[in-house]
């Protein structure tokens, strides 16, 4: 069944739309992720120089 000029414009907006909003959503989960990782090696990085005034040198494996 053909649909008309008009349903075929709409259909087509909607779509883009929801391409639009799902890159959108995917660029906000993206940066937040990024930060989640950023703070835990910045995390990992202070421990690494904390650990060995408070214990002494750590063991190569870390």
């Amino acid at each position: 069944k053909m649909m008309s000029q008009f349903a075929q414009d709409i259909h087509r907006k909607a779509l883009q739309e929801g391409i639009r909003q799902g890159v959108q959503q995917g660029r906000q989960e993206g940066r937040q992720e990024g930060r989640q990782k950023g703070m835990l090696e910045g995390e990992a990085k202070l421990l690494l120089r904390i650990l060995p005034r408070r214990f002494g040198p750590l063991p190569k494996e870390i």
